[in-house]
């Protein structure tokens, strides 16, 4: 099932969508739709892929450790970042 419960994200690419000028007459909002709905579902599905692959990785208590203190230590760094001027 795709992800029905995220409608931010179909608002922002529908907005992109919506600045985007298109160069076809006839068919200009139908195939902006078409390509909208085309990157939704490839979203969904690498997503699904990745999430699959993450979930295998976390079931090992090593590669699991090893992710959690590469994402505190990206955490760290990124505030860190953001709190220079």
């Amino acid at each position: 099932m795709l992800a029905v419960a995220n409608p931010k994200a179909y608002v922002a690419i529908g907005a992109v969508f919506a600045g985007a000028s298109s160069t076809v007459d006839g068919l200009g909002i139908s195939a902006k739709l078409l390509v909208l709905a085309a990157m939704i579902v490839a979203i969904h599905v690498l997503w699904l892929l990745a999430g699959t692959i993450f979930a295998r990785l976390l079931r090992d208590p090593l590669a699991s450790r090893i992710i959690n203190l590469v994402f505190a230590a990206t955490l760290v760094l990124t505030t860190a970042l953001a709190g220079l001027p």
